[in-house]
Formats: structure tokens, sequence, C-alpha cells
């Protein structure tokens, strides 16, 4: 089996709190839309391209990240029809989110400096409770650990 639909088994076990990590080949509308209603805290990695997330800011936060609106594309919307056979599934409600960038370096194995934009999307709205460089620091620590 495939690890999209065995992470998509995973949502009934979040509860509202607990830290949820996935990289960049997970999101989608319909399992962001799953598991953010769990309550869990949300910090996914996407892609970096402008239509691989369907998020149009609304404004830039005090620390650098911004509020998103989240709209499932027409594409999205396609494919998951066709994917549950059901050319009448609505589309999803448009959810808000946060929208975390920041750069990591890292060092190849030929000892050269590499550095890489990394995207995340987030539940966690307040900057107050959750800044963007917190957040950012947490997921190096985790990639590099």
């Amino acid at each position: 089996m495939a690890e999209q639909p065995l992470c998509d088994r995973l949502a009934d076990a979040l509860g509202p709190g607990m830290p949820n990590l996935a990289d960049r080949n997970f999101f989608s509308m319909a399992r962001w839309v799953a598991f953010s209603v769990t309550g869990a805290h949300l910090i996914w990695r996407v892609k970096n391209g402008k239509k691989s997330v369907p998020a149009k800011i609304i404004r830039r936060l005090g620390d650098g990240s911004y509020l998103v609106r989240l709209r499932e594309s027409d594409g999205m919307l396609y494919r998951r029809r066709k994917q549950h056979g059901d050319p009448t599934l609505p589309r999803l409600p448009d959810t808000i989110a946060r929208l975390v960038e920041f750069d990591l370096v890292t060092r190849e194995q030929s000892g050269r400096m590499r550095t890489s934009r990394l995207r995340l999307l987030t539940t966690l709205l307040n900057v107050d409770a959750a800044p963007a460089d917190q957040i950012a620091a947490g997921v190096r620590r985790t990639l590099a650990g």
C-alpha cells in the first residue's frame, strides 16, 4: 500500500494539541481538512511550486509568516471526485492556515554547503504562542535527528 493511504488512517489517532509533522508529498486539501478537524497541531512541509498548494495570502504576520486561505483547486476537486467515483462531491470548505518559510543549510557528502527553501503549513495560527523561528528551529532539529 502507498504511503498516503496509510497516512490517511492516522487521522483517527490524532487528538487536540497533538503535534503532527508530515513531509511534502503528503499534502492534499482533503487530508489537511481531515487532520485539522482533530484539533492536532499540524506542521506539514509543502512543495515550493506556486500551484502545489492552493494558498492565497491574506496578510503577512509580525514574525514574517503568512496567514493564508487554502481553497481546493479545480484539479484537486476533479482528482478527489474521480478517486471516490462521485462526480457530485462538493468542494471542500476553505480553510485558514499559516505559511512559514525558511532556509535550511545542509552539508552534502562532498562537503559542499547547500541551501534549500522550506515551506510549512501549520494550524498554529497564534504568532505569540508559536513564532515562525521556533517552528523552523523545531523542524531543523527533527530533520537533523
